[in-house]
């Protein structure tokens, strides 16, 4: 899979969790390249980041995985220093 493949992937992964929940009363602009008008301004919230975040964790978790402590970490930094 090339780069751009996969981030326009999880692009995809994130817009299937945004557009699934329906709650368009925050920004979740999608990071990938896809689809932006000339003048477009980016604008994302962290809300679905943040659930696909979760959603991983509680994956990992549910499959006998120990997350990352490291790792985790830094997700959570950036999440909650936007």
């Amino acid at each position: 899979m090339t780069e751009n493949k996969s981030i326009e992937t999880l692009c995809a992964i994130t817009g299937l969790a945004f557009h699934s929940i329906g709650d368009y009363s925050y920004a979740s602009d999608c990071f990938c390249q896809v689809h932006r008008p000339e003048n477009w301004h980016y604008e994302n919230q962290g809300r679905m980041i943040n659930f696909v975040f979760d959603a991983v964790v509680e994956k990992l978790t549910r499959d006998g995985y120990t997350p990352n402590s490291k790792v985790m970490a830094k997700i959570k930094y950036l999440l909650f220093n936007i």
